[in-house]
């Protein structure tokens, strides 16, 4: 939430539990950016792409991600 007030029904699980549901994409909810290092590490493979996207803390969690990543090379 990037200072908005929250939309009634509408959330990043919701969001992700829709696209389950019409899509052929399975999105992973995160609920807790501090879990993401751990889950990338399982998840990403050579040469994949992860896109980043939202508000707010967002450029703060991917420079923590950045920095994760540095540290396993």
């Amino acid at each position: 939430s990037a200072g908005e007030e929250p939309i009634a029904g509408i959330s990043s699980q919701h969001l992700c539990d829709r696209i389950n549901k019409v899509s052929r994409i399975k999105p992973t909810y995160v609920p807790n950016h501090e879990e993401l290092p751990a889950l990338l590490n399982r998840l990403l493979q050579d040469d994949d792409i992860l896109l980043a996207q939202g508000a707010g803390s967002v450029s703060k969690i991917v420079a923590e991600l950045l920095k994760h990543n540095q540290k396993r090379k």
